[in-house]
């Protein structure tokens, strides 16, 4: 995935760099998921297993100015909720999986799936049977921790930052077999910037600071969803607008939808005596058929295109169509499931 996003990225400022010779624009890709599942998991229902008590006096520790502090409110639950919510729109937008809610667990969940007993699995079966669900997802365990600092840029601004730490412990439990299908402890920062705020020692409690943190459980339900579904996602694509009349000609009509009518338009520059106007023609080519599903179409006119006339751009496009083509098998795998009982 990393390198994906290498790819993209060198995509990104090649692209920004010659506005003059070609248009961007943002397609939405499926991207394939971390993991697979049987095909027997189709319909999943949701909860969390963090509940605030009486007991509960403080809740999430943090840092304002690099001085240590703690809530005296108890947030777990609300992040708990929105990491839930979150990640039951993302299931159910990517349609692999049905995702339901299940928001009031009777009792508490051991923190170890090692603890778990048979009682446990017997209460989330009852809650699988009255959600007709074939599994549940449970996020089990929560802790953050959030630091806010005003940092000064190279400009002499001042800004003020959260850095919020979140980490989300999720269960994938199949209690009609007894079995922890996948455990997953997520881990990871996110960022938020702010006009400086100033603050007094008696502010107890701070509603931006409660914000980020809600949002940062969003992200954290995102996150898993990635891991078990496939998603959709939205990447950038280039176009070349300039050159030959018809390459001009076929771009009026990209802009417009016209993929199949565009095509037909750039094949009329493929023996153009410029090299030049031949490989963006055939790029454009290749772009066309990716835009109307054909991969292995889109795949050959872009290695056309590089062997004309290589450079960065038509080679980059070239290992981000192999990449997408290579990920077909992983994505029909995922999407209608397996038959074995192994994800």
């Amino acid at each position: 995935m990393k390198h994906i996003f290498i790819i993209i990225s060198v995509f990104s400022l090649v692209l920004l760099n010659s506005c003059n010779t070609y248009d961007f624009f943002t397609i939405t890709v499926l991207e394939p998921a971390e993991i697979a599942f049987p095909a027997n998991y189709k319909k999943l229902v949701i909860a969390h297993n963090l509940y605030r008590s009486q007991s509960d006096t403080t809740g999430t520790s943090y840092s304002l100015f690099d001085v240590s502090k703690s809530d005296t409110t108890y947030l777990y639950d609300e992040i708990a909720r929105e990491s839930v919510f979150s990640l039951h729109d993302f299931l159910n937008a990517s349609t692999r999986f049905e995702a339901v809610i299940f928001d009031s667990i009777p009792n508490h969940f051991p923190k170890s799936s090692d603890d778990f007993t048979m009682n446990d699995l017997d209460l989330i079966r009852q809650i699988c049977h009255q959600n007709n669900a074939d599994a549940m997802i449970l996020l089990n365990d929560l802790a953050t921790y959030d630091k806010y600092e005003v940092i000064s840029d190279n400009y002499a601004a001042y800004f003020g930052e959260f850095e919020v730490k979140i980490r989300e412990t999720w269960f994938f439990i199949d209690p009609f077999k007894s079995k922890l299908v996948d455990l997953k402890s997520i881990n990871f920062p996110t960022y938020y910037q702010t006009d400086p705020w100033y603050f007094d020692e008696n502010m107890n409690i701070f509603d931006f600071r409660k914000d980020v943190l809600l949002k940062s459980g969003v992200e954290a339900g995102i996150n898993y969803g990635r891991r078990i579904s496939p998603f959709w996602s939205e990447t950038d694509r280039i176009v070349f607008k300039n050159g030959s009349k018809q390459i001009r000609k076929g771009y009026k009509e990209s802009q417009l939808g016209n993929w199949e009518k565009a095509e037909i338009i750039w094949r009329d520059e493929i023996m153009n005596p410029k090299n030049l106007n031949q490989a963006r023609a055939t790029f454009n080519i290749g772009l066309a058929n990716e835009m109307n599903g054909s991969l292995e179409p889109a795949i050959e006119w872009v290695q056309k295109s590089v062997e004309i006339f290589p450079d960065t751009i038509n080679k980059t496009y070239l290992r981000i169509l192999e990449n997408r083509l290579q990920q077909q098998d992983d994505l029909f795998y995922q999407m209608e499931g397996s038959n074995t009982d192994k994800p």
